[in-house]
């Protein structure tokens, strides 16, 4: 209403009514021809994401937006009803499910941190059914590699070993290789893409999304078969630098019974 009573700016006005007659000058065909493109790069981009580590679906439940207006709706009326009480004992109900379930959502692009990122893979191994004695300790360097046009890509490392009192820095060693995904294009609530190898197998396995294996027990046994081959090939390697070992002691016995 301010705004009704204030003197007209001539040359603003102008200008604005330039900058329309403009845009009408503009023929249909020319905006179909930008549309088109926009739409077409969109397209060519998440065609060329293969593996869908930077375009996916969002795993979560998208319209949490519209369920908080209608927890706030509800709310209100509550309160007006003289139900406080109620609400507040509701609300913290709400606090201690969210508690519950927040390492089970992957910090958010609009919000990512490295460290918090770590955290939360940290809490994600530490979920799986692993074999008795089994160590894990998490590798991890602040460096973003940018994989043009999608984003940026962080990597970590995880060396799994099971050592005991008498050799604990065992020699066998499983290592897992993590992959970080930012994306540039994808809304800012959208989780952040975790993907990670086991050491000698070229399956990638997703830890967000829908390909994400709700199994926390097939770790295990790709893990324990890497550390099984690796000191299986550790005997070998000792009995080819050794190998008049095992003659000395047969001939000691053939001695003996003689």
């Amino acid at each position: 209403m301010e705004r009704a009573f204030e003197p007209l700016d001539i040359v603003k006005f102008s200008n604005i009514r330039e900058q329309q007659k403009r845009l009408q000058e503009i023929p249909r065909d020319d905006i179909k021809k930008i549309v088109d493109a926009i739409i077409d790069r969109g397209v060519h981009l998440i065609e060329s994401d293969v593996n869908h580590v930077f375009f996916y679906k969002n795993p979560y439940y998208i319209p949490k937006h519209a369920d908080a207006k209608e927890k706030l709706a509800a709310k209100s009326i509550s309160e007006q009803i003289g139900s406080s009480f109620e609400s507040s004992t509701d609300e913290s109900d709400e606090e201690d499910e969210e508690a519950a379930t927040f390492q089970e959502e992957w910090i958010t692009i609009g919000n990512f941190d490295f460290v918090t990122a770590i955290h939360q893979l940290t809490a994600f191994v530490e979920k799986w059914d692993m074999t008795p004695a089994t160590k894990f300790v998490v590798i991890a360097q602040e460096f973003a590699e940018e994989v043009k046009p999608f984003g940026h890509r962080y990597f970590a490392e995880i060396h799994f070993s099971k050592p005991t009192p008498k050799c604990p820095n065992p020699l066998a060693i499983a290592k897992l290789n993590f992959h970080i995904n930012v994306c540039s294009y994808l809304p800012p609530f959208y989780p952040i893409m975790i993907t990670y190898k086991f050491e000698g197998f070229k399956t990638m396995y997703y830890a967000v999304g829908e390909r994400k294996l709700s199994s926390n027990k097939f770790q295990r046994y790709l893990i324990d078969s890497i550390l099984h081959m690796k000191l299986a090939f550790y005997a070998e390697l000792w009995e080819c630098r050794n190998p008049l070992k095992p003659l000395e002691k047969r001939y000691v016995l053939i001695k003996q019974k003689a």
